[in-house]
């Protein structure tokens, strides 16, 4: 479990008890005390206040639960936090809830009024599926996460069958607009689900063995989910400059043609993203390399021009 989620844990912890050992939240973390030294560190970096009690009976204890500190923002804390409303608060994401919205405009409401340019933001497309469903999906795999609960799924891929699984949910991820939750089953291999085409969610209160060797970056890159072989591909872009503004995989290089045209070179793990980036292109891009991408772009274009033929 990250850093993060351990942090969580220990404070929802420290919340329900009037005092714990390091030991006692060593324990119950499945980490080292050392460890929990390190998150009482960063806890009290974000702003809470955990006192060290000596002796006997000694141990850690949360002061001041029921505030937020407030106080111990800078100017410039404050003013982002009034910045970034508007685009927080149009959001149309699953955590970002009417309860979450409410509380946003409570603390924004209680800072400085400062002047901002930002007003909202719009969002390309919209999912079909209901929020509330995925918020709710989200809120049972993320206390199945915290806890170490086994999940079960009924997931549907796009127009196949549903099919059920039995998951052991590790991390939250959201990547271009889309929730995924990622899995660990017995033997360490890891997956992904999309949580827009889970249908089903049930919290199963039976605990997997906790993997402290699971890596999220070992399925997820800063350019998408390393789900396919690593793909070095080579493309011609012309009438394309933005492109160049972009980083779209591992080792990019650009190399300028004319004024208008130029060679990038980049490794991509996800096959169907290069394929769907490559065809949004359109005319503006030819695959140089690999041959075998090249060759299945020219036949979806094959058969795209079969369905307008004449």
């Amino acid at each position: 479990m990250n850093r993060t989620a351990n942090a969580i844990r220990m404070l929802r912890y420290l919340k329900h008890v009037n005092v714990a050992k390091k030991r006692e939240l060593a324990e119950y973390l499945e980490v080292k005390p050392r460890y929990v030294l390190e998150l009482k560190y960063e806890l009290e970096t974000a702003g809470y206040t955990i006192e060290t009690m000596n002796g006997k009976h000694g141990g850690y204890r949360l002061l001041d639960q029921d505030s937020l500190p407030i106080h111990k923002l800078s100017t410039k804390m404050k003013e982002a936090l009034v910045h970034a409303a508007p685009f927080l608060l149009s959001l149309q994401e699953p955590v970002i809830s009417p309860q979450f919205k409410e509380a946003y405009r409570i603390i924004a409401g209680t800072l400085p009024k400062t002047p901002t340019v930002i007003t909202s933001m719009t969002q390309k497309w919209q999912l079909s599926k209901d929020p509330q469903q995925i918020e709710s999906f989200i809120e049972k795999l993320s206390y199945a996460i915290l806890e170490k609960f086994y999940v079960q799924i009924e997931y549907k891929p796009q127009s196949k069958e549903s099919k059920r699984y039995i998951i052991e949910p590790r991390e939250l991820t959201l990547y271009d607009g889309q929730w995924y939750v990622l899995t660990q089953d017995a033997i360490r291999k890891v997956s992904v689900f999309k949580i827009s085409r889970i249908e089903q969610c049930t919290v199963i209160e039976q605990r997997f063995k906790h993997d402290t060797q699971f890596q999220t970056s070992k399925t997820l890159t800063p350019y998408g989910f390393s789900v396919d072989q690593p793909i070095r591909c080579k493309l011609r872009l012309s009438r394309r400059e933005y492109m160049s503004e972009y980083i779209v995989g591992e080792n990019q290089m650009i190399e300028w043609l004319d004024e208008s045209t130029f060679i990038l070179e980049a490794t991509v793990y996800a096959k169907r993203s290069l394929i769907e980036l490559i065809l949004q292109l359109g005319d503006g891009c030819e695959v140089l390399q690999p041959l075998s991408i090249r060759q299945e772009i020219i036949d979806i274009y094959r058969k795209a021009l079969n369905l307008y033929s004449l």
